[in-house]
């Protein structure tokens, strides 16, 4: 009776989690913005079911070749392999279906979950590490990405279990560093920031032991491991061609205290929700944390912490969120590790619940402010598209669009386009996403006035011109 009783809580927040869950998914689970990322993993992972890996990437290179005079920040050529790998091995789930192919970030979000429980029970009691686990079940960012269909969520999953067999190796001095190179190698294929895991436990094993030892060089072969499977496979590089892409680590530059601040306020964000001054507070504090656990002990998770974070002030602060997403939780262990001794007070656990409680509700009542996004932007998903689709099925096939977005149009209606940069090739198509007042949404549009055009499709949301400019 007593063990039936001690379990109650976790019941109720299972079903307290799985109703929130259930809302969250049935508010947008067909939602799709115009961001290319998905599109890319999605055409990515049909290659390999085809098997026409090669023939892809070459068309996706083509298609990101068609642009210039800018940067190619918005494309792929193609991405890291380990998310459209893991897309294609539940193919016979989820046979490309939208709704479905989300329900796999409810799964890897779970499973997120219970590693991180089983993380805070190394420190603390079940009641508190439910506490602290049930919080990252309700935090925005990781709701917001139930809807995105990209690596983020399986790359925050392998960090963290990896993290789980570290904590293994170091507590019980079993051989787990073989399973923790494994999955930190698997890491790297889903996103290029999994190879500082590498370079960091190098760089503190070196100087501990004065020398590269044989565990050094058999925790980087079963960490390329997964490597050479995927290149023996697929016979493409397994990490990509990505030139400079969001959510990667490329175009390097020189910090500023502007930048600093701002990344600051982004670390922040992902607590408090305001993109002010008050969320850099917070992510100066969650860096002094991570600082002073660095300073207590540079073990190779802290010191791992520390690289990351440092790397990131040299980053574009563009799309910053996604970068930090994946690694907060483990800012949140180590803060707890550091002081879990005052986690053991009488006071703590009531004093938890109520922080708890306010938090939850904040969390969940700031995410519900973005539910009418997630409903209206759909993207690729509304009727007027698909009826645009259906029209240019009859274009030539080697007719060549102009879209803001090629790897998603080329994944929804298989016809090659391009962003409008400074060659406009001949007779091409310029498909014109219409805003509140009918007007072409397309700033670039501009470029086009000295070329001839005639409208040859138009719905409620899109306007099709054929440039005259042989």
């Amino acid at each position: 009776m007593n063990k039936n009783n001690s379990q109650l809580p976790i019941y109720i927040l299972l079903i307290l989690i799985s109703y929130i869950w259930f809302l969250v998914d049935s508010i947008a689970s067909l939602h799709l913005d115009w961001g290319g990322d998905y599109a890319g993993y999605l055409l990515q992972a049909k290659s390999i079911h085809n098997q026409n890996i090669v023939e892809f990437s070459n068309t996706i290179r083509e298609l990101i070749s068609l642009t210039d005079g800018q940067r190619y920040e918005f494309a792929q050529t193609p991405g890291n392999w380990g998310y459209p790998v893991f897309l294609s091995f539940f193919e016979f789930f989820h046979e490309y279906d939208i709704k479905k192919l989300k329900q796999l970030n409810l799964l890897l979000h779970l499973s997120f979950l219970f590693v991180a429980f089983k993380i805070f029970r190394i420190y603390i009691n079940q009641f508190q590490s439910l506490m602290f686990t049930s919080l990252f079940a309700f935090l925005p960012i990781f709701l917001e990405f139930h809807y995105k269909l990209l690596s983020e969520m399986l790359f925050a999953f392998l960090m963290i279990f990896g993290i789980y067999m570290n904590y293994k190796s170091e507590l019980y001095k079993q051989n787990w560093y073989i399973y923790e190179a494994i999955i930190f190698g698997l890491a790297f294929l889903v996103r290029r920031q999994g190879a500082l895991w590498l370079i960091v436990y190098l760089i503190v094993s070196i100087f501990k032991e004065k020398k590269i030892s044989k565990q050094s060089l058999l925790y980087s072969f079963y960490f390329f491991l997964p490597f050479v499977i995927f290149f023996t496979i697929l016979r493409v590089n397994p990490v990509g061609n990505i030139s400079s892409s969001a959510g990667e680590w490329s175009n390097f530059t020189t910090p500023n205290i502007d930048t600093l601040i701002f990344i600051f306020k982004e670390i922040g964000f992902i607590a408090t929700r305001y993109p002010n001054n008050i969320s850099a507070i917070f992510g100066v504090l969650f860096f002094a944390f991570i600082l002073f656990g660095f300073l207590k002990e540079s073990n190779v998770r802290n010191t791992f912490l520390i690289f990351y974070i440092i790397f990131h002030f040299f980053y574009s602060p563009a799309d910053t969120q996604r970068y930090w997403m994946p690694i907060i939780i483990l800012f949140v262990i180590q803060i707890l590790i550091n002081f879990n001794s005052l986690l053991g007070h009488r006071l703590a656990t009531p004093i938890l619940s109520i922080l708890f409680l306010l938090t939850s509700i904040y969390w969940l009542n700031s995410f519900a402010d973005q539910r009418n996004y997630y409903l209206t932007s759909n993207g690729p998903n509304t009727e007027s598209f698909v009826e645009l689709a259906e029209f240019i099925q009859f274009q030539n096939e080697n007719t060549l669009f102009i879209f803001h977005s090629p790897r998603t149009f080329y994944y929804f209606t298989n016809k090659k386009s391009y962003r409008l940069g400074d060659t406009v090739y001949a007779n091409s198509i310029f498909v014109c996403e219409k805003g509140l007042t009918s007007q072409c949404t397309d700033k670039r549009f501009v470029k086009l006035d000295s070329i001839k055009k005639t409208n040859i499709f138009e719905n409620e949301s899109f306007i099709l011109f054929q440039l005259n400019n042989e």
